[in-house]
């Protein structure tokens, strides 16, 4: 038999495998319906060690990604949904988060995606939602706002880790769905694709 890699002995946690999008760390999340426990994996070595991250002052569900040589983490506990913090990739013992970034007051972190030239978020502000796009420093470089409120909306990477644009599906309840692309180089967004108002046909 395979050696034992972990053994959650806790009943009431169920447990979930994943990778950051450069496919170079596993991850290993020990999850109840309000909180996890995640460990990291290096994916390019047959024997390296579980090593676990310390995420307790967040709270709620966490997410890791890597981007360069420091791992970047979202929470969706009530206050740290508003933010997203950072560390260095290989720690010692007990490194502390740093905020990496926050959303402005009333406006919520609702996801990221990251890449290796910009990273995006999905910012909700009452009903009104936001693309934000960092550059690899994590420093603005783009808001893509939309005109109505929006009740859908999901950010599709294209392509690998080193893709350098997006699209995105949005949908409002006076604006039938629209798939748009952003791409980094040129910082423009274009149409793609509109579905017919209702009533009419394409």
């Amino acid at each position: 038999l395979p050696d034992l890699l972990f053994d959650e002995s806790r009943k009431d946690r169920y447990l979930s495998l994943g990778k950051t999008r450069d496919l170079s760390l596993i991850t290993l999340s020990s999850e109840t319906a309000s909180a996890n426990d995640i460990f990291l994996l290096d994916a390019s070595s047959a024997t390296a060690p579980l090593v676990p991250l310390a995420l307790d002052s967040l709270g709620g569900i966490s997410r890791v990604e890597r981007l360069g040589q420091s791992l970047l983490v979202y929470s969706r506990g009530a206050e740290s949904a508003r933010a997203l913090f950072s560390r260095p990739l290989k720690c010692e013992r007990n490194c502390e988060l740093k905020e990496a970034y926050r959303a402005e007051p009333g406006s919520l972190l609702e996801d990221f995606q990251v890449f290796k030239d910009m990273t995006v978020l999905t910012v909700k502000s009452g009903w009104k939602e936001s693309i934000q796009v960092l550059d690899a420093r994590l420093r603005p470089v783009e808001t893509i706002r939309f005109p109505s409120e929006v009740v859908s909306l999901q950010v599709s990477p294209l392509g690998d880790f080193t893709a350098r644009s997006f699209r995105f599906s949005c949908s409002s309840l006076n604006e039938p769905r629209q798939i748009r692309e952003f791409t980094l180089d040129s910082r423009q967004t274009h149409l793609l694709f509109r579905d017919s108002p209702p009533g009419f046909n394409t």
